[in-house]
């Protein structure tokens, strides 16, 4: 008998912020012995590949989790509307990590080898958050809306990534592309690759 929705959210939100106060504790702000240790970089994205599974269950800061929490909040129920809610969040967070590591091969390594600067401030930045998983959700739920609701709402998250991403640069490097390829690898695998409900 599978999980209901809410045990499975309130599972996904218990383990996020019991792992936030873990390595946050006393301030909230991960502490950098933690954030060296579990997170990814691009430069590390082969050797350390394992860093992928695991960085994407830690968060920087209080608004760092609260964001991303936000976001899983509005679309975890959409996404899990005609589907297994474990498999929902399982084929989420199997997409996140994969869309970063396929990023960081294709993209950001090679720009990094041109001397692009963009990709070279990047190599050696250590990424955490559930933030690529969240997009994934939200690719998904929008896959399961009319066609004129997923435009709309895609509309708006891409438009929402590019503004914080490129014109106030309110996020790190390739930080956006990491969260359009999210959406855009949810909304794929729920679009041309139907699960069962």
């Amino acid at each position: 008998m599978p999980l209901s929705t809410g045990a499975v959210y309130a599972g996904v939100v218990a383990l996020l912020l019991g792992l936030h106060l873990l390595v946050s504790w006393p301030g909230f702000t991960i502490q950098a012995v933690w954030l060296n240790r579990l997170g990814v970089t691009p430069a590390t994205t082969l050797s350390q590949w394992w860093r992928h599974l695991e960085a994407g269950l830690f968060h920087t800061t209080p608004g760092h989790i609260l964001f991303n929490l936000a976001l899983f909040t509005l679309a975890f129920p959409f996404a899990a509307r005609a589907h297994d809610p474990l498999r929902t969040v399982l084929g989420a967070y199997w997409l996140g990590p994969f869309v970063v590591f396929g990023l960081h091969l294709v993209l950001v390594l090679p720009l990094a080898k041109l001397g692009v600067p963009y990709a070279v401030s990047a190599l050696d930045r250590p990424l955490v958050g559930f933030s690529v998983i969240a997009y994934a959700t939200t690719g998904m739920a929008l896959a399961g809306l009319s066609l004129p609701w997923a435009l709309g709402l895609g509309t708006v998250a891409v438009a929402f990534e590019l503004t914080g991403g490129v014109l106030l640069n309110a996020t790190g490097p390739f930080i956006f592309v990491y969260h359009l390829g999210g959406l855009a690898a949810g909304f794929a695998a729920r679009a041309f690759f139907r699960q069962p409900a």
